[in-house]
């Protein structure tokens, strides 16, 4: 008996000495728990016939050795056991490759329960959550799209656009081209609207009386509020080339022109009501989208179960006021247009009314407007070099090609290719020739 106990004891202390893992086959099987390999990892003791199992801690004790550390069997409160939208791995195992964000590890095990997890867990789902939506939303933002939700959020009936985008051979082939784009219904309250005012479009006032009272900007708006300015070169050479002594401010004698300026004035009163309204639309369609942000701070705090609905109707929220901002910013680029042809229509009227040489016209017509003047600084800045130039070129025509001097009859002049020289002013530096007539060196 003594001989088989120390033999049975030499034989714990050799197990003691070599570090236990338990084999590969064991440690991959997800189906063996923690207590099992430990019990598999004891040695065990044969007494004759009978098989008796030793605690490897008493037996450790005995031989006054450091005791292994044994896997605890306590049940599982780590997120790695909950249900979470995270994915798993198939094995049901806390490895590497399931790691959640916001999860910390610990020496103990893979996860360890503590009161941030659920914070995580939440963040977490909020995140994915707005993943898919955006992917749903950004990545393919298409119009068409859009407007298929927003016909079944409303309940109208889009109308499919045809339009002619085939090519020859599917025309030739009789191939029908594809074509995904949609068209809205025109909406009957806008309609009777656009049809009252069109009753009577000669004496209809460019703004209504109640759209000027309620859409202001402040008067640092210029271009927005009132007709620019017109002070400019161009006006005073029509005003001197008719000879007229009206004010400034009025219209070109030419009647044609006058009407022409006119409609000019009132196509650009009606544009620049329109950018006004398109002003604050642009702030309405902001403002829903910061309301949308708000609501979705809010349904953090909602139940798990509630949250991805909410979710979903926040997102179709904020895809709609993202596409109102659009709509707002086509509308202010569109209206932005006709302004410029109200501009274009009033430097036309002038231009013309002026002494101009058509090119000159042309090049004026084009140049920029900022809205403060009609003709805006650079118009301004290129008749100014202009007149320089020519008051230059008199300047030297007074000096050098003087008028010749009239005939009996007091008609004609010396033609510009054959300069009569006849002033005897000599410059410092310049020889005064002797002969009569010969121009100066």
């Amino acid at each position: 008996m003594l001989s088989d106990l120390a033999r049975s004891i030499v034989l714990i202390a050799e197990a003691a000495s070599r570090p236990k893992e338990p084999p590969p086959e064991l440690a991959a099987n997800p189906l063996v728990s923690s207590s099992a390999a430990g019990m598999l990892l004891e040695p065990r003791i044969s007494s004759g016939s009978q098989e008796l199992s030793l605690p490897l801690d008493e037996a450790v004790a005995s031989s006054r050795m450091p005791p292994l550390p044994t896997v605890s069997e306590q049940p599982l409160s780590s997120p790695c056991d909950r249900v979470s939208p995270h994915p798993t791995s198939p094995t049901g195992a806390c490895d590497s490759s399931s790691w959640m964000p916001g999860a910390a590890f610990g020496d103990e095990g893979c996860c360890y329960d503590s009161g941030e997890d659920d914070l995580a867990d939440l963040s977490y789902h909020f995140k994915t959550e707005e993943q898919e939506g955006n992917t749903s939303t950004s990545e393919n933002p298409s119009f068409p799209q859009f407007l298929k939700r927003l016909a079944k959020l409303v309940g109208f009936h889009l109308i499919p656009f045809q339009e002619a985008t085939g090519s020859v051979i599917d025309g030739y082939l009789d191939q029908k081209p594809i074509c995904n784009s949609v068209a809205v219904p025109l909406h009957p309250i806008l309609d009777k609207l656009v049809k009252k005012v069109w009753q009577t479009p000669h004496t209809v006032p460019p703004v209504s009386k109640e759209i000027e009272r309620k859409y202001i900007l402040p008067e640092d708006a210029v271009g927005y509020i009132s007709q620019p300015a017109h002070k400019s070169m161009v006006v005073e050479a029509a005003m001197a080339r008719e000879k007229a002594g009206w004010e400034h401010g009025s219209a070109p004698q030419n009647l044609e022109l006058q009407c022409l300026d006119s409609f000019g004035q009132r196509v650009y009163q009606s544009a620049a009501a329109a950018l006004r309204v398109v002003d604050y639309q642009v702030y309405m369609a902001r403002g829903q989208v910061e309301l949308w942000k708000k609501v979705s701070a809010l349904a953090k705090r909602l139940p798990q179960e509630q949250h991805q609905a909410f979710q979903a109707i926040i997102l179709d929220g904020a895809d709609l006021a993202r596409h109102q901002v659009q709509a707002a910013l086509d509308a202010g680029d569109t209206v932005a247009r006709a302004a410029a042809s109200g501009v274009d229509a009033r430097r036309s009227a002038w231009l013309q009314a002026s002494s101009f040489h058509e090119e000159v016209q042309t090049k004026l017509e084009n140049l920029p407007y900022t809205g403060e003047n009609l003709f805006g600084e650079q118009v301004e800045a290129t008749l100014q070099r202009a007149k320089e130039r020519q008051t230059t070129l008199r300047f030297l025509r007074s000096v050098y090609c003087p008028s010749a001097p009239r005939s009996g009859a007091g008609k004609g002049k010396a033609p510009l290719h054959k300069p009569a020289f006849t002033s005897t002013v000599c410059f410092k530096g310049v020889q005064c020739p002797s002969g009569k007539g010969a121009p100066p060196q």
